[in-house]
């Protein structure tokens, strides 16, 4: 045989493997999906259910009982989602870094040394309802049903890291709040304080906590608030230049929930319509999971956690509900002084007492375990004991201050520890029970007194079929003890007696609206209540921007319907960019290439259009600014975000930041923006061209999916399994799609220019009282965690162009049916 009958030969053989082995990882990928058309025997039921998929994959379930839905829901959750709901748990557990290794073990070690959270599930579930335990048990057994007949663990992750998921229990489900519990609490407000008052003056402070100087709007306003609530009628102006107890911080830019929600008299429908559009971190596949359950006198549809049967934004036959964040304050940080004649206790005003401890042994994956000894006092767990990154685990001689917690050495010297107090401590909440229950509820007084166990810290609103409109604070507001002045807003000092609470805020002095007399109610994460109310709820909120606009826009028309409310979700107008541009108006332009973007920016409708270069210029110079007058001033105020309140100020006041400490000369402010300014159009034009005209927002503006706990990891799998598309929007606008800055704060803004977003709207709700089954709903970015199904990713696009979808009460005409049944 000739050589070159040998290669051909050699060659064929090798092109065949290749197809061998492509034929078999398309057989192997496509075995790992589910089966949707069945029916399993065995489930642990008192009916049979069924389940019917729409061809978005959402589930359709009926039962004849709540109990059966909720078992079935457990069931096609783990259908769907097992791989992400076991990284969920194991996450919230510490157990992380078991399966994917030691990359993970901060976030374990910061979970269980914090929130002690295998002891918060157990302690949790024993405080339950009974009947609620059964609820809880029944989706767990739901998701084993699913384990047991194969269902989820088919999915490539589990078969590729050779791991089974464990059984799941009723406690585990109750212990999926713990996530937002951590995201909302509050904490780290008295960390960033005491560094600002360490390094600035109190001209600087000024920047940072002087009143907002125009009127936006309070949650809580306008509205009769009766005595219980130790408020009054208060303008909406004068309240904003009252002493201001807390601020904006620009981190939380994006970041919560849009609620509005109109009356019957508001309406052309004649029924309440209510709108919400939680805000998250865009991930594959994200935390909400739609679904609709038909019961024979009973309707609910909405949003569930992921992990959980708790419709959290959704509608019962008679009611609608949602929530924003409330960011109420419930976590104190106390400096505890070390006993200087036994380092294993603290000073207390009754006299030394000794640390407690507990050992938390953490497994990793291909390496030795790792067992941390964690100290504790009588206000919880000592938080600065634990590192920043565990390579080197903590030795309690060492009096070892965690990096983030060295403030507390330069203001009070050392041998100071930091222990941190907050609500979920030793009884652990009943967040999801209440929830559960409020999604049953028939009307206002149902809803309200189901909210009394709530211990997020949220805005739970309120529509129902009667033309009712509500929206009821719920939280677990600490009522702290105000020794030698303490109220929370400052690091509290444990030897003197302070940082300790009695109780909580009564659930009845917490703040509601009912039937406002304007007709509508809207939140958008900015501040609650004025200072005016009875309890100090917290200590920064969101900027005003997304809330100036709904007020808004639901004041400009006299009644608003569906698609009205659904503009308003979409709306993309940026509030803070036309704040911005009218301060700096005023501000002679030099330079021709400066003039023309000016002159861009000024005729330019402020909407972040993502097919438009003015939004693209404006992001630019925003961050161009905030690199010029803070970034470049005071690293205690730098940020990765810009802060236009902050910005104004600096402008407004002629402040001596718009000198630049490098020269010589004295800069004047106009001089910094024109600076910017320039510094922004020279690196778009690096990047984009010369001409403006062809700078396009959306190019650079991109929400990204990403496979969470998984192919995220991996840089060749990540780029085929992310999910992404260009947006319109800001951080700022209603149709929020918040940007992914670089980490360090360091980091010269432009040189690591980046708009990519990974925290928007993924889940939206329009319902429709006057005919629930019209209720609207828009989903991202697909209902399947397995990135080889086609519904990985099939929501995104309808999802970023603005369309919704209906969950029909009862079961789509044509669908993929799934039946479970008990044994009998």
């Amino acid at each position: 045989m000739s050589l070159s009958r040998g290669l051909k030969y050699f060659a064929g053989g090798i092109l065949a493997l290749f197809v061998v082995i492509a034929i078999g990882i398309f057989l192997w990928l496509r075995s790992t999906l589910p089966d949707y058309e069945k029916t399993l025997f065995g489930a642990g039921l008192d009916e049979p259910v069924t389940i019917v998929r729409d061809d978005a994959g959402i589930p359709h379930i009926q039962a004849v009982s709540f109990n059966d839905a909720v078992f079935a829901l457990g069931y096609a959750q783990a259908q769907d989602r097992l791989w992400q709901m076991e990284m969920m748990r194991k996450a919230l557990l510490g157990q992380t870094a078991g399966i994917l290794g030691r990359g993970l073990l901060p976030l374990d070690v910061r979970y269980r040394m914090r929130y002690n959270t295998a002891y918060v599930r157990e302690r949790s579930f024993e405080r339950m309802d009974p009947e609620m335990q059964e609820t809880f048990e029944a989706f767990a057994a739901g998701v084993n049903f699913a384990i047991e007949n194969g269902e989820g663990r088919r999915s490539p992750e589990w078969r590729l890291l050779g791991v089974r998921p464990e059984p799941w229990t009723g406690a585990d489900i109750n212990n999926m709040m713990t996530a937002s519990i951590d995201l909302s609490t509050g904490g780290g407000t008295e960390i960033d304080r005491a560094k600002r008052e360490l390094a600035l003056d109190d001209d600087a402070l000024s920047l940072v906590y002087d009143p907002l100087p125009g009127c936006f709007p309070t949650t809580y306003e306008n509205v009769e608030i009766t005595d219980w609530a130790g408020a009054r009628i208060v303008d909406q102006c004068e309240q904003q230049t009252s002493a201001a107890s807390s601020y904006t911080d620009p981190a939380l830019e994006g970041f919560g929930t849009n609620l509005f929600v109109v009356g019957p008299e508001r309406s052309t429908t004649g029924m309440p319509i209510l709108a919400v559009d939680p805000h998250l971190p865009t991930q594959s596949p994200g935390v909400i999971y739609p679904v609709s359950i038909t019961l024979p006198n009973e309707i609910i549809a909405g949003g569930a956690w992921i992990g959980s049967p708790t419709i959290a934004f959704g509608h019962n036959s008679r009611i609608a509900w949602g929530m924003t964040h409330l960011y109420g304050d419930t976590t104190d940080f106390v400096v505890e002084r070390i006993n200087p004649d036994n380092p294993d206790e603290y000073l207390t005003p009754e006299g030394p007492k000794p640390f407690g401890f507990r050992e938390e042994t953490f497994n990793i994956r291909g390496s030795d375990p790792v067992t941390v000894r964690v100290r504790t006092t009588e206000k919880g767990v000592v938080v600065s004991d634990v590192p920043a990154t565990v390579e080197d685990i903590f030795d309690p001689s060492d009096n070892y201050l965690a990096p983030e917690f060295s403030v507390v050495e330069e203001t009070f010297g050392p041998g100071h520890v930091v222990s941190m107090k907050h609500v979920i401590a030793g009884d652990g909440g009943l967040t999801m029970q209440s929830t559960i229950k409020a999604s049953r509820a028939q009307n206002w007084e149902e809803f309200r007194d189901a909210l009394r166990e709530y211990e997020a810290t949220n805005n739970l609103v309120y529509a129902d079929v009667d033309g009712n409109i509500g929206l009821q604070m719920s939280a677990k507001i600490p009522r702290r003890l105000q020794t030698n002045g303490w109220n929370g807003e400052r690091l509290a000092r444990g030897w003197l007696g302070e940082g300790r609470w009695d109780g909580f805020v009564p659930f009845d002095e917490l703040a509601f609206v009912y039937n406002p007399p304007k007709g509508w109610i809207a939140d958008s994460n900015s501040r609650a209540v004025s200072d005016a109310f009875a309890h100090r709820v917290a200590d920064v909120y969101s900027p005003p921007w997304r809330a100036s606009r709904s007020s808004q826009l639901l004041a400009a028309k006299s009644q608003h319907d569906l698609d009205s409310i659904k503009s308003i979700q979409l709306d993309v107008y940026s509030t803070k960019a036309e704040w911005l541009l009218e301060t700096i108006r005023d501000f002679e332009i030099t330079g021709d290439r400066e003039r023309e973007a000016m002159d861009l920016l000024n005729d330019w409708d402020r909407r972040m259009d993502k097919d438009r270069p003015e939004p693209l210029l404006y992001a630019t110079f925003e961050l161009a600014l905030q690199q010029e007058l803070i970034n470049n001033r005071a690293a205690v105020l730098a940020g990765t975000n810009s802060n236009v309140i902050r910005l104004q100020r600096i402008l407004e006041r002629d402040h001596v930041w718009c000198d630049d400490p490098e020269t010589v000369d004295t800069e004047t402010c106009g001089e910094a923006v024109n600076a910017a300014l320039g510094a922004a159009v020279a690196r778009l034009s690096d990047t984009h061209g010369s001409d403006m005209s062809k700078w396009r927002w959306g190019d650079e503006h991109i929400v990204e999916f990403d496979a969470l706990y998984s192919w995220s990891a991996i840089p060749v799998l990540r780029d085929w399994t992310r999910t992404e598309a260009a947006a319109s929007g800001s951080e700022a606008t209603l149709n929020v799609a918040a940007m992914s800055r670089p980490s360090d704060s360091k980091s010269d803004l432009l040189e690591t220019l980046r708009f990519r977003s990974q925290h928007a709207a993924p889940f939206r709700s329009v319902i429709d009282l006057s005919d629930l089954a019209n209720s609207q709903y828009a989903s991202a970015p697909g209902m399947s965690a397995n990135a080889y199904s086609k519904h990985w990713g099939d929501l995104a696009t309808p999802w970023v162009a603005g369309e919704y979808f209906k969950l029909y009460g009862a079961a789509p005409a044509s669908g993929k049916t799934t039946t479970l049944s008990p044994a009998n």
